[in-house]
């Protein structure tokens, strides 16, 4: 079986060919890495659950290891509640289809865009203000069956997320 090579051991491979990084090597590593985890990750939730299931992606940013962001894929039953930096799908089991539900960025990310979102772009402004105005966490509630069992309160909102 071979060895899983770790972020670090990567980097550490690179950098006793070269002084510095080609942003495409790091970033085409990233996406290759995480596809591959993706892909486990739904033949696991296939395996485990008979009907739909949800997707989460969760980024993480290690301060010991100079702030190497890192990225953990799982499964659930239940459709996850919105936070930063967290990226949400609903697995359709009879379609074989990942359906996208929200992708929130970090916190200094959304109160930068709520307090100045002029010259941002128009996709991000919508998911902050859908994130912070409690349209996800509706949205979770809902596909949850929820929604139907309790009050929707605003002012609850506004202190999760505030």
């Amino acid at each position: 079986m071979e060895e899983k090579k770790t972020f670090g051991k990567r980097v550490k491979v690179h950098l006793e060919k070269t002084d510095f990084f080609s942003v495409q090597d790091v970033v085409g590593d990233i996406v290759d890495d995480t596809r591959k985890k993706l892909n486990n990750t739904i033949g696991q939730g296939k395996q485990k659950y008979p009907g739909d299931f949800y997707l989460v992606i969760e980024q993480k940013v290690e301060i010991l290891l100079d702030y190497v962001a890192r990225s953990f894929i799982f499964h659930r039953l239940s459709c996850p509640t919105p936070h930063y930096d967290q990226t949400a799908f609903k697995y359709i089991k009879k379609d074989d289809r990942l359906e996208f539900l929200w992708s929130i960025p970090r916190k200094d990310t959304v109160r930068r865009v709520l307090h100045f979102p002029i010259g941002e772009d128009e996709k991000l402004v919508k998911t902050v203000y859908d994130f912070v105005d409690g349209s996800f966490y509706r949205k979770a509630l809902e596909l949850n069956g929820e929604l139907d069992n309790r009050r929707f309160d605003d002012q609850l909102v506004k202190e999760i997320y505030g």
